[in-house]
């Protein structure tokens, strides 16, 4: 099954739509296939560098909780802060 998409409408420079085009008839892919991958390509590098900025963003999302509201609650769970 292919997952779904979502439709986006986009302004290319005329310089650029004829990049796109060339592209995609080398590679006998689509246009639509390679702006997904240049985007994705794009977002992998950013987010690598934004890790790079702030060491604590590579570990954000690594710890398992048995508590489902332990992003709320973190005090009382650590240390049984009734206010929190």
């Amino acid at each position: 099954m292919v997952p779904s998409k979502i439709r986006k409408q986009i302004y290319l420079t005329p310089e650029q739509n004829e990049d796109l085009k060339t592209l995609a008839m080398m590679r006998g892919t689509s246009e639509a296939a390679i702006i997904r991958e240049a985007l994705s390509d794009y977002v992998t590098r950013e987010k690598e560098k934004a890790a790079k900025q702030d060491p604590l963003a590579e570990i954000i999302g690594s710890g398992m909780s048995k508590y489902p509201d332990s992003a709320k609650r973190h005090d009382y769970y650590l240390y049984k802060d009734e206010d929190k």
